[in-house]
């Protein structure tokens, strides 16, 4: 008995589109885990750099002499030895800068009511504000330096 294989050649177009279905499918997926990784490993990276300029920040204000620890000297010291990415102020005008890092800093003294000798303390607030894609994120830290 002879069977005719002459059908079976190649594949049709039925499976063809099964095929470009398929790997459109699987391509897709990629795509779409590859970006949230992406998205995922930028954001992790924009919060560290983040903490590491309010940690370098509070380093460095913890080197100075309490009468040293005011704002013009904080914001010298981020304007001209951070790099470009960061930008201090210390007025309400932080989201008209142009660079990603707004850091705004703000020191007040400290005096508890019925406090009658004057500072003793400072209070050295600072605000952070940066995007990670379309969010804005704000880190807000207080430290106190003490005579």
């Amino acid at each position: 008995m002879k069977i005719n294989f002459r059908n079976e050649r190649g594949i049709t177009t039925v499976d063809a589109l099964i095929a470009i279905i398929l790997l459109t499918l699987f391509v897709g997926l990629i795509a779409t885990l590859s970006y949230n990784v992406l998205a995922i490993s930028t954001n992790a990276k924009r919060n560290a750099m983040a903490n590491n300029y309010i940690v370098d920040f509070y380093e460095y204000v913890d080197k100075l002499k309490f009468e040293d620890v005011t704002e013009e000297t904080l914001l010298k010291y981020i304007n001209e030895n951070e790099d470009t990415l960061i930008t201090a102020t210390n007025s309400n005008e932080i989201n008209n800068l142009t660079s990603p890092y707004k850091l705004k800093i703000n020191v007040e003294n400290y005096m508890p009511s019925g406090q009658t000798v004057d500072n003793l303390v400072k209070i050295v607030s600072v605000s952070l504000n940066y995007k990670t894609g379309k969010k804005d994120n704000t880190i807000d830290i207080q430290r106190i330096k003490s005579k």
